[in-house]
């Protein structure tokens, strides 16, 4: 499942980027919704500020 532009850009990650540290398990997956997945945009940025190292 791959992110759309808009939830990476919001953490100044590109889409590679981030479908990479969720593949890592070093952030939280999206929710299903209907056919949407939406993330926790808490959830993200408090994971995302707990990060060592990005790359």
């Amino acid at each position: 499942m791959r992110a759309t532009e808009a939830t990476p850009r919001g953490l100044g990650v590109g889409v590679t980027a981030f479908d990479r540290l969720i593949a890592e398990g070093r952030m939280p997956k999206p929710k299903p919704v209907g056919e949407r997945v939406i993330w926790d945009r808490l959830k993200l940025d408090d994971t995302f500020s707990d990060l060592e190292k990005v790359w």
